[in-house]
């Protein structure tokens, strides 16, 4: 850091107050050799106060210039960035985020720089960027990596000049960073060992199967399973990905750090599947939650291309309740779960994540008060390729609250929103579920004579715009049996910014709708 200044304005009897900052107050520590961390105390800062931080900083660093964030966890009235470059340097600048620039200028700095081992002074490029009216960002459920979304600028090396003339060009095009990768020894060389480890290994044991897809069973890693695939001569190849942790990859130009994954690519006929072998819960072509991030980059001996990372399954979930109220006041029944796509995956990682299966079930009733799980059976637990369905019977004590003659009972047992989890009034960036989600509910009450219905969920049916989704609620009552038919369904992945108004006011009517309950009356 080469220098800095702030002051701190407040608001004092009607009149704006200027506090300035004491250098004494600024700290930097050496963190590494390549790293000081600044640390300042601003004077006089309270709540309203207007602060404004100006510092200079440089940096030796080509590859890694700084990025500038004009967007944060607190809003801004103005953000300014201003770059001084060497012009035997050259950077392919790029803005991201949703917000736009106030004002941008470029211009020339004469004999502003000399270079090691340079006769003469060099140029500069001044780049000066602004943005005002800075809303602060707030990260909300469903959203990918908040780097996809925050207002910034960014900078990737793209051609250097030395003292003597010779260029040295950075910026590449997607085919030569494909070859290069091709070669690399942590990524195509890999690749070609595993394929060599294996061939012995995988071509008796395939010899004599015909379906290709009974092949691909081999393989404990990605590069080892594409290897191992590619051993048994099949399509394969690998496919870069960025997680949705990690933001999405930048198309216009090759930047290699964007990716921080890889998965399998496996072509039968015209079907592209995308394989991922680090999970043992994944079904054949289903990618886990984290790679459902846009696009990656298959990069492939012929012709690499992007493909998209979508999901091929919905996080499905159905419950059935047949139950009778006792003349006690328990509620006694059987219930089965089943669980279907990415929560069947997630359910079976609860599952294993147990003990034991007395643990696990112990684990199950306490997400339900005064709850007794009695016969407790699992259907489809190894097998993949199925639904898991879970069994028991359940008895439900407690139901009255403490007030006599008068029992409650909320029938969602699972997959219950306690909040609107969309509560910004306005939302700039996408509402990114992963998966299309459903949630059905199929449930019967069957009372006895001491009991009457005193209060019951209203039907109600409502639909997002264009096929986005839907919610259903019917109840219906014949003499002394109630049963309730419920289906929640998203049909879509992602709801874009425009969408988020009708997504929110869908939600506040579902959250209303799972909070109701069944309220039974002592004759």
């Amino acid at each position: 850091m080469l220098s800095m200044e702030a002051i701190t304005f407040n608001r004092n009897e009607g009149k704006i107050t200027e506090t300035p900052f004491d250098p004494k107050n600024l700290f930097v520590e050496k963190t590494t050799r390549y790293l000081d961390y600044a640390k300042f105390a601003l004077p006089d800062v309270r709540v309203g106060s207007v602060i404004e931080v100006k510092y200079t900083t440089e940096s030796p660093y080509l590859f890694q210039f700084h990025t500038w964030q004009f967007q944060d966890d607190i809003p801004k009235i103005q953000s300014e960035f201003w770059s001084t470059i060497p012009a035997n340097i050259e950077y392919s600048i790029s803005l991201r985020g949703f917000l736009k620039l106030t004002k941008t200028d470029m211009s020339l700095e004469r004999s502003c720089f000399r270079a090691s081992g340079a006769s003469e002074r060099s140029d500069c490029s001044v780049g000066k960027y602004v943005m005002t009216n800075i809303p602060s960002f707030i990260e909300e459920d469903f959203m990918t990596a908040p780097r996809n979304f925050i207002s910034a600028i960014y900078y990737e090396l793209s051609q250097y000049i030395n003292a003597q003339g010779v260029k040295a060009k950075y910026s590449e095009e997607w085919k030569d960073v494909d070859a290069k990768l091709k070669e690399h020894e942590n990524f195509g060389q890999k690749i070609k060992k595993a394929r060599k480890m294996m061939e012995e290994i995988v071509t008796p044991l395939t010899a004599s199967i015909n379906d290709p897809l009974e092949k691909g069973n081999a393989a404990t890693i990605n590069f080892t399973l594409i290897g191992a695939l590619q051993a048994a001569g099949l399509n394969a190849d690998p496919v870069l990905v960025s997680t949705r942790d990690h933001g999405i990859p930048f198309k216009l130009h090759p930047q290699r750090s964007d990716f921080n994954y890889v998965v399998s690519s496996l072509k039968i006929g015209e079907q592209l599947y995308l394989l991922d072998a680090t999970d043992s819960f994944l079904p054949f072509g289903v990618l886990p939650m984290r790679c459902l991030n846009d696009q990656g980059r298959l990069v492939s001996k012929d012709e690499s291309t992007w493909v998209d990372l979508k999901a091929t399954q919905k996080k499905r979930s159905s419950v059935a309740m047949e139950m009778k109220l006792t003349e006690e006041g328990t509620l006694k029944g059987k219930v089965t779960f089943q669980y279907f796509g990415y929560a069947a995956i997630a359910q079976r990682k609860q599952i294993y994540g147990s003990a034991n299966q007395e643990e696990y079930v112990k684990a199950l009733s306490s997400k339900w008060s005064d709850a007794v799980i009695q016969n407790y059976q699992v259907e489809n637990k190894e097998d993949l390729s199925k639904p898991l369905i879970e069994k028991m019977e359940m008895e439900f004590t407690g139901l009255d609250n403490g007030v006599s003659q008068i029992l409650y009972f909320n029938p969602f047992l699972s997959d219950r929103y306690e909040s609107n989890p969309f509560k910004s009034s306005e939302r700039l960036y996408p509402v990114d579920l992963g998966a299309p989600l459903e949630s059905t509910y199929f449930i019967s009450i069957e009372l006895p004579e001491k009991y009457m219905v005193d209060e019951l969920p209203s039907n109600m049916a409502m639909s997002l715009p264009q096929g986005g989704g839907k919610c259903l609620l019917n109840i219906n009552q014949s003499a002394n049996k109630i049963t309730l038919t419920s289906i929640l369904s998203l049909a879509k992945p992602i709801y874009d910014s425009q969408e988020y108004h009708n997504l929110k006011e869908f939600f506040a009517r579902v959250v209303q709708m799972q909070q109701s309950q069944f309220v039974f009356k002592a004759k």
